[in-house]
């Protein structure tokens, strides 16, 4: 949904591996680590960081809002709608 291009799939055992995403504009760039959720502290910890509004993942873009309503249209579920947020100055 997001354009991510598969890096990285290590088999780790069982149905477990190592998968690296990365931008296809950007091949050699930053990878993105996609972790498995079967581990029990998982749930909890997801579920916690949602309540507080914290995201697990957090990408900057130059329009918030359109980039959030293609996403939306494309299927990408968020936890909440964008917050206007402004770093504070530099001092």
């Amino acid at each position: 949904m997001l354009g991510f291009e598969k890096k990285h799939d290590v088999p780790l055992g069982g149905e477990n591996r190592w998968l690296t995403v990365v931008s296809p504009e950007d091949p050699d760039g930053t990878e993105l680590l996609l972790e498995p959720d079967k581990h029990p502290a998982v749930k909890p910890y997801t579920t916690a960081l949602a309540e507080d509004g914290i995201p697990a993942a957090s990408f900057a873009v130059d329009v918030v809002h359109g980039e959030f309503d293609r996403l939306s249209k494309l299927g990408v579920r968020f936890t909440q709608d964008p917050l206007d947020v402004t770093p504070p100055p530099r001092e």
